[in-house]
């Protein structure tokens, strides 16, 4: 009797193991476990495969400084352009000539003679000055979006390029557009940051204060111009048909890095810069070049989130089929 007892508990305790084991696998073979396994090895390729390829096979940083100098080398042009046009103005208007004359006699008390001889050259060679920094700046430009189709065509694994033509004539549409985009959204979050604590005179209440779809717009408005600037990037440039949404991702990612590293970058210059000690009137122009530079890495690393999703997506796909 107490064999049969013994051997009876034994059978009972083998079926609960054998059906603990026979759920278990039942489990693992279910759809929802298997689709839960299949994104997770998706994600975590697609995550490792973009570190690589930013940082390791691609040279991201490499690319974003070849970038980053040929904006730097713009400020050049830009400046001539500068000059000419306040020559015109200069010339054009008695009052902005006495201003600026008597701005400057203050300034350098001691060299009136010199105040008098650069504004006259000023005047004199203002179409000079207008004619080489728009020339400047066209060649600045050119080569600003050479670097990116570049940079863009390794990213996204573009064999070959497009024809010289074919390549000014997308720079031309292009290059006017993503310079108001971005002049526009840097603007705009400038502007805010000043006017937020401005009082609004009909309802007596501080822009900061103001309704939540106000506070809501000021975050969207630069967040929507930043990522239509980095889709038509990320779509257009690359030399192949590249898919719409791995071009959405990366712009999505991008214009959120871009937001938030605007917001880091101002707290970090309000509070825990001390760059003009070290370089005194030139700190600056080193922010705006650190600034450059940031920014070029930011779109690098969008373009590799979205080519990386696209690549790995079809990978994974023709290996489980």
């Amino acid at each position: 009797m107490y064999l049969s007892e013994l051997l009876y508990k034994r059978n009972i305790k083998g079926g609960e193991k054998m059906s603990f084991l026979s759920k278990i696998a039942k489990l693992s073979s279910s759809s929802s476990y298997l689709v839960f396994k299949k994104r997770f090895v998706f994600y975590k390729t697609w995550l490792k495969e973009t570190f690589l390829h930013t940082f390791y096979r691609d040279n991201c940083s490499l690319m974003a400084a070849a970038i980053s100098f040929y904006a730097i080398l713009s400020f050049i042009p830009l400046f001539l352009v500068f000059i000419s046009a306040a020559g015109f103005v200069l010339h054009s208007s008695d009052q902005a000539l006495a201003a600026v004359t008597m701005l400057l006699l203050k300034t350098f008390p001691a060299s009136t003679t010199a105040v008098f001889k650069i504004l006259s050259d000023l005047i004199q060679r203002k179409m000079v000055f207008g004619i080489i920094g728009l020339a400047g700046l066209v060649w600045a430009a050119s080569r600003i979006f050479s670097a990116v189709e570049n940079a863009m065509n390794i990213v996204w694994k573009v064999k070959k390029g497009r024809a010289y033509w074919h390549s000014k004539f997308i720079s031309l549409l292009l290059v006017p557009i993503a310079v108001l985009i971005m002049f526009s959204s840097l603007a705009f979050t400038a502007f805010y940051t000043v006017a937020k604590n401005l009082t609004i005179p009909l309802i007596g209440l501080k822009v900061s204060e103001a309704t939540f779809m106000s506070k809501l717009f000021a975050i969207l408005f630069p967040l929507i111009l930043g990522f239509i600037l980095f889709f038509l990037i990320y779509k257009i440039i690359p030399y192949r048909k590249v898919n719409t949404k791995a071009a959405l991702i990366g712009a999505i990612c991008s214009s959120v890095m871009w937001e938030i590293a605007k917001l880091l970058f101002d707290i970090y210059i309000k509070n825990y810069a001390h760059y003009q000690k070290i370089y005194g009137s030139f700190g600056t122009l080193v922010v705006m070049f650190f600034w450059i530079y940031y920014s070029a890495f930011i779109i690098l690393i969008g373009a590799e989130i979205g080519s990386n999703y696209e690549e790995v997506k079809t990978r994974l796909s023709t290996d489980s089929s």
